[in-house]
């Protein structure tokens, strides 16, 4: 490992420069450095997500890639779910059933299910991300929007030690934007209108100021909003996030710094069609009763003392209250027979404390790491329910209360491990240990289902620099997800199994001048997989499930070759997840397709930049049982696979002395129609994909 990884310092600000690639590809380091001694001057990295650092990103002895700003902006993508597909084997449906706005994500890497985004860890600067981690590590609330992101960093594989609990789809961490170190600010408009709904448009706006003091103070205030309608009828909705970002210096090497983040979101959902509806008119909506309101307030503070070169102690704590509220029909106006109202309240506070040390032992380095994770968790859940004969009106009905649930989790983690550098190898031993209480209270009956878990995780990474342009990782990692209060009976005590998996990787990074490759071929193991059963009306254990395949991708700088500022970059990722138990033994697994790839080129000449781009896929299923025929309502059936192409320009301006861009595109160039479907709601059907949608948008920053 070359010194610069081993000088990086620890910090959550993110920095602010820029990669202008559509897709970032992380590269070898060069091991032409001798292990460093210890009065070398070095720098212990305690936190190894942080800002992303590409010098990381490139030694990280896993499958890692990066968005940042600049190719974000540069593709066109207008919200967190269009910018993660940038990234190589990261499949995002169109927004569907409970997830259908901006306002809920739904990421599915590797072949694990999509829905709500419940096979991965989310986190934003390093803090979980979802209502409840442990107790619902959902995203039907995703309290993140693309005018705060800096850059979005995925990690598939190599850090299940450190981040946790549900991580077999990977981490991803959403990077807010860093304090400036001198006063700055930027103001950004967006429009967008589809071509089929011409009369229906979005505005996205967003600013943000601050500035750091000579003594490293520092503020950020910055917001990001998203008002209007959608290109399904009955799709509008009203987001505004609120971010404050802070540091305070405490002495000449310890500092305080942290967030506030105020995220409101309401939402008139279109509803899913039945196959004849769809035929009808794709965009139309039938369900015109369909809501979403969700709210949620966060406060991170992290102490960082950076005692010596080599010695570095964080304590981090963040709280969170959110709350999140759906009113969902059973069928269409005229088939409706119950309107359900689902209001969930949660409060969630951690404390971490990591302490990290850089030793020598003979002509290895060592950097050990050992932390300690505490979350208590505390959710109420209930439901109020409007019935009546199909077609009734539901606001003729009184509603009543049928459910209510309080649900409890203290969970414990504690991991320890060692980045051993010995000449061109790079070995990295851990080991986490889970400690987790979870229960669910019926209130209206007083019973208690209560389950307690405790796993031990082992992994291992190591890493080999072949060459100065090629390195060479592989890894095992171990994951565990505890049974969440929410899956558990409000009747009976729970016969459900938690979820445990094993992952492996294989890969390498290749860069020679304008060429940079990276591939990895990964294995997973999934056992005890739990997933929702709108047959039975509960969760169950599916059984195990494989999961392996190939992600590739590449960057290729032409300007030698061809034309000077012109690039081509693509990745493709083959993934073949299937059941390897029960009824469905041998079928695919749902809402994936086996194929994911996208092609981009851009073209950089003077305030110039032009970028088209395409993404494809492969078909999938919307069930486990892999049925062929589409349903009459529309839920279940073959989804055809589709491609859509891309085209954005952007102009460096100079408005009354202040630099600005203007940037103009077309999603879906062709407007090729696709659809997808919602399966596991309680009134699952079709949802069609976005249409031919133009846009224009102008930032200025001062």
């Amino acid at each position: 490992m070359a010194t610069e990884i081993l000088t990086r310092k620890v910090g959550l600000i993110v920095g602010a420069a820029p990669l202008a690639i559509a897709v970032t590809v992380a590269t070898a380091t060069a091991a032409e450095t001798p292990v460093p001694q210890e009065n070398d001057t070095m720098t212990v990295v305690g936190n190894w997500l942080g800002d992303a650092d590409p010098e990381l990103v490139k030694a990280h002895p896993g499958a890692r890639h990066v968005a940042r700003e600049q190719e974000i902006k540069e593709s066109g993508a207008n919200t967190v779910a269009e910018a993660l597909r940038l990234l190589p084997g990261v499949q995002v449906p169109e927004n569907n059933g409970t997830g259908s706005g901006d306002f809920a994500l739904n990421i599915g890497l590797r072949g694990l299910g999509s829905r709500l985004t419940s096979r991965a860890t989310v986190l934003l600067d390093g803090v979980p991300l979802a209502n409840a981690p442990y107790g619902q590590p959902q995203l039907s609330l995703a309290p993140v929007s693309l005018g705060n992101i800096e850059a979005i960093d995925v990690v598939k594989g190599g850090s299940a030690v450190r981040y946790g609990p549900q991580n077999i789809g990977g981490v991803i961490n959403f990077i807010t934007p860093s304090i400036p170190d001198e006063f700055a600010g930027r103001v950004a408009l967006r429009t967008e209108v589809s071509t089929d709904k011409g009369d229906e448009r979005r505005l996205n706006g967003s600013f943000s100021v601050g500035g750091s003091a000579d003594n490293g103070a520092g503020v950020l205030l910055s917001y990001s909003g998203d008002h209007g309608d959608g290109f399904r009828d009955n799709n509008e909705q009203d987001i505004d996030n609120l971010l404050l970002k802070y540091t305070v210096p405490v002495n000449d090497t310890s500092r305080i710094e942290g967030r506030v983040n105020l995220y409101d979101a309401e939402a008139v959902l279109p509803g899913p069609l039945t196959s004849t509806e769809f035929d009808a008119d794709p965009f139309q909506s039938t369900h015109l009763h369909e809501r979403f309101d969700g709210d949620r307030q966060e406060v991170t503070a992290r102490y960082i003392n950076e005692i010596d070169a080599l010695t570095d102690l964080e304590v981090g704590v963040f709280a969170s209250d959110s709350f999140r509220e759906f009113t969902l029909a059973n069928g269409n106006d005229s088939s409706l027979t119950r309107l359900d109202r689902l209001p969930r309240e949660y409060q969630v506070f951690g404390f971490e404390p990591r302490f990290s040390r850089l030793s020598f032992v003979g002509d290895s380095s060592h950097e050990w790491s050992v932390g300690y994770r505490f979350i208590r968790e505390e959710s109420n859940e209930k439901r109020y329910r409007r019935s009546g004969a199909a077609g009734f009106d539901p606001t003729s009905v009184a509603e009543v209360l049928n459910r209510n649930t309080d649900g409890e989790t203290d969970a414990h983690a504690l991991y320890i491990d060692d980045r051993i550098t010995l000449g061109d190898w790079e070995l990295v031993p851990g080991l986490r240990y889970e400690n987790i209480s979870v229960s669910r209270t019926n209130l209206l009956t007083d019973f208690t289902d209560e389950e307690d878990y405790s796993e031990w995780l082992p992994s291992v990474s190591a890493s080999y620099n072949l060459s100065p342009r090629t390195k060479l990782y592989a890894n095992a990692n171990r994951s565990f997800a505890a049974v969440g209060h929410l899956a558990l009976s409000t009747s009976s005590d729970s016969s459900l199994e938690p979820e445990r998996s094993d992952l492996y990787e294989l890969g390498a990074r290749y860069e020679s001048g304008p060429l940079a490759l990276d591939g990895t071929l990964f294995y997973i193991d999934f056992d005890n997989q739990i997933q929702y059963d709108a047959s039975v009306g509960a969760n169950v254990n599916i059984g195990s499930t494989r999961h392996r395949g190939l992600e590739l991708a590449l960057n290729y700088d032409l300007s030698d070759l061809l034309l000077s500022g012109l690039s081509v970059d693509g990745s493709y990722a083959y993934t073949q997840a299937q059941h390897t138990s029960g009824d469905n033994n041998g079928n695919d697994l749902r809402l994936y397709s086996r194929h994911t790839g996208s092609v981009g080129v851009n073209y950089r000449h003077a305030d110039w930049r032009l970028n088209l781009r395409s993404f494809a896929q492969s078909s999938q299923f919307s069930d486990d049982a892999n049925t062929e025929a589409a349903s009459a309502d529309g839920a279940d059936g073959r989804i055809p696979g589709f491609a859509r192409w891309h085209l954005t320009a952007q102009r460096d301006l100079k408005l009354a002395g202040l630099d600005a861009s203007l940037s103009l595109g077309i999603k879906n160039l062709f407007d090729k129609r696709y659809f997808t479907r919602a399966s596991i709601e309680n009134n699952g059907g079709l949802y069609v994909g976005e249409p031919r949608t133009a846009f224009i948008e102008l930032v200025t920053n001062f």
